[in-house]
């Protein structure tokens, strides 16, 4: 909530975040002095600034640290990131792919082919959630098959088994864990599957999955080519595959609830804005570590 605000003065706030603590230690190896020659944001003390800084920063290895940055702090070492960001370079050897260094389909990201060869998911029963270090492929149980073979994973259970196999995960907000959901040695980096998992949307007769939102229906009735053996059926079985997120204005107006009261004192004009979480299942902003620099 913004409050008494100039008409003149631009002003951002993030309302319902969730924060961390873990980006506020540094390395000894870098010093304050260090932090402080860092480049000037071009637009000064905004959010956005200081995020232009710092990918300045991630742009010229050389340049003084002065923000997040895996690779800034531990340039000898690959880390897990491709767990999850590029997961099917990373399956053998996660903590050893460096994202900068991947080549051929590994790049393409979370590609089709990654996700409809989930099997399981390893979840701690205690909490529901994935383990603590565990990210990405490291908590995911793949399906691969023989030479000359095809498996596919997926959410219809008419299927007959063979290359196509119903998995009932492609159907659960638990597929979405391994890559929403980070915590290493005891700090939450991410949780946007946690905040969904404690929330009223986790409820199993009532509530909405990750895939009603972020895959939802669009009228489609094929999930496939019917000359690739598509079969029709009710559009609510069909789901998108655009995954809309954060910058999709269509979803955050459907998420998200914008009031804005203005009054004049003389020659100011006071505004305050409130941004509610009306619909979203997490919060707003999530699973970005960069949302406590706004």
């Amino acid at each position: 909530m913004v409050r008494g605000i100039a008409a003149k003065r631009l002003s951002r706030s993030i309302v319902t975040g969730a924060t961390t603590s873990s980006l506020r230690s540094r390395p000894a190896a870098r010093t304050k002095a260090a932090r402080s020659r860092c480049p000037a944001p071009n637009r000064k003390d905004t959010c956005t600034g200081r995020i232009t800084a710092w990918f300045h920063c991630l742009r010229d290895p050389n340049a003084p640290y002065c923000g997040p940055g895996f690779k800034l702090d531990f340039p000898q070492s690959a880390g897990n990131c491709a767990a999850c960001h590029l997961p099917a370079a990373a399956e053998a050897a996660p903590y050893d792919t460096d994202p900068n260094m991947v080549t051929g389909v590994g790049r393409e990201s979370v590609a089709c082919d990654f996700c409809h060869k989930v099997w399981s998911v390893m979840l701690d029963p205690s909490t529901g959630s994935p383990y603590p270090n565990t990210p990405g492929v490291l908590s995911f149980e793949l399906r691969r098959p023989p030479a000359a073979q095809q498996f596919f994973a997926g959410p219809y259970d008419d299927v007959a088994p063979g290359d196509d196999t119903y998995v009932p995960l492609q159907n659960q907000s638990q597929i979405c864990a391994p890559c929403h959901f980070g915590q290493f040695w005891g700090v939450q980096i991410y949780n946007s599957f946690g905040e969904w998992l404690a929330s009223p949307y986790s409820d199993p007769v009532k509530g909405q999955t990750c895939q009603d939102c972020h895959m939802p229906h669009r009228g489609a009735t094929l999930p496939a080519r019917a000359d690739k053996g598509g079969l029709t059926r009710d559009p609510k079985a069909v789901f998108s595959h655009l995954m809309p997120g954060a910058t999709d204005q269509s979803l955050l107006q459907s998420a998200a609830g914008l009031a804005i009261e203005a009054s004049q004192s003389g020659p100011l004009i006071h505004v305050m804005v409130t941004v509610s979480n009306d619909k979203a299942s997490h919060h707003i902003p999530t699973d970005h570590p960069r949302a406590i620099y706004c």
